[in-house]
């Protein structure tokens, strides 16, 4: 899966909850090589987007339902982009 693979060897670098829990000043080595891998910056606060906009639009909305469905929503999609697009970089 790209968004888990190592960019030193190309296995499985982590699990998604392990994945979903780095921060941009956070590193853990590879479960495959053990080299040390972490998520890149600038991408991980483009995933946050979908999630952002969410959040704004349910201020706006005065149907409970709805706008938990909004939320819900928004954080679906940040999760996948968090988990399938977000890519693992070197940390040496």
């Amino acid at each position: 899966m790209k968004g888990l693979s190592c960019p030193y060897c190309g296995h499985t670098a982590m699990s998604v909850g392990r994945k979903m829990f780095l921060g941009r000043a956070t590193d853990v080595p590879c479960k495959s090589c053990g080299r040390k891998v972490g998520v890149v910056a600038s991408s991980m606060i483009m995933a946050y987007i979908p999630f952002a906009v969410a959040f704004i639009a349910a201020l706006s909305i005065s149907q409970i339902r709805l706008r938990i469905a909004v939320l819900v929503g928004g954080a679906a999609v940040t999760f996948l982009l968090w988990w399938l697009w977000l890519p693992l970089q070197k940390r040496d």
